[in-house]
């Protein structure tokens, strides 16, 4: 998606260049998969325009296991690329969680 492309001209992250941090509120969490590390989990996520995003959460897997049925969030994420059969696709990585308050 031109996203990527654009994060892309901001390369490279690093000290003093911080990746990009993206927010989105309300969305709601359709699906939450255990990984075989239960601190982190896989995620269907709807956002609240209906759109669907894959994502993963490292290090949240305990909390989100317990949070996620209680309605929308608020998530911070980062973008991850990769490519599947040569073609790019990207997931979200999240960064942080909240219960939307809204």
């Amino acid at each position: 998606p031109e996203v990527i492309a654009d994060l892309h001209r901001l390369e490279p992250f690093g000290q003093g260049n911080p990746e990009p941090l993206f927010a989105t509120l309300s969305a709601k969490i359709t699906r939450l998969t255990p990984t075989t590390n239960p601190d982190h989990v896989r995620l269907d996520i709807e956002a609240r325009d209906g759109a669907r995003r894959q994502a993963m959460a490292f290090g949240f897997g305990r909390s989100l296991s317990e949070a996620w049925h209680d309605g929308p969030m608020d998530l911070a994420f980062t973008l991850e690329e990769s490519y599947w059969r040569g073609e790019p696709q990207f997931r979200w990585i999240v960064r942080d969680y909240r219960p939307s308050v809204d």
